[in-house]
């Protein structure tokens, strides 16, 4: 009976000594509570930077409303602008005139880096002084607008 009681004891004390050989493979306490603060750690650091993470969509988000802001304030802008360059385009073809000559040297001397005098004009639009192209090689356009006369 002894024996017996003996034998269970001691099946006992070889399962304790099992579980303890797994404790100590685990290790010791102190590398348990390092690997938990540094878990710890690591746990704080992503929640940071997911608080930054918002942030920065939130910002992102901002400036994207500004810029879709900007794009309607530009857009209402260029298309005032475009209806003003329209109307002064409108304007100035309104008050422009034609001008053209046609004109040529006959048989007259032709210097390299002189000025040519065209002594035959064929047609002349707004050109007032033909003399001065005979002469002179040089032509004034006169055009009035609104009775101004501009040069």
């Amino acid at each position: 009976m002894n024996y017996t009681l003996l034998k269970d004891e001691n099946q006992k004390l070889s399962q304790d000594v099992a579980i303890l050989k797994q404790t100590q493979s685990i290790g010791n306490i102190g590398n348990l509570k390092q690997q938990v603060q540094a878990t710890t750690n690591r746990v704080n650091q992503l929640e940071y930077s997911n608080t930054v993470r918002n942030q920065d969509i939130l910002a992102l988000s901002k400036i994207t409303n500004q810029n879709k802001l900007d794009i309607t304030t530009c857009s209402t802008v260029g298309k005032n602008l475009t209806q003003q360059i329209t109307s002064v385009e409108q304007e100035f073809h309104k008050k422009t005139q034609n001008v053209a000559f046609t004109a040529w040297n006959e048989g007259g001397n032709v210097t390299s880096d002189k000025v040519i005098k065209f002594n035959k004009v064929k047609t002349s639009t707004g050109v007032s002084n033909l003399a001065a192209i005979h002469s002179t090689g040089t032509f004034t356009v006169e055009v009035h607008i609104c009775g101004d006369s501009q040069l």
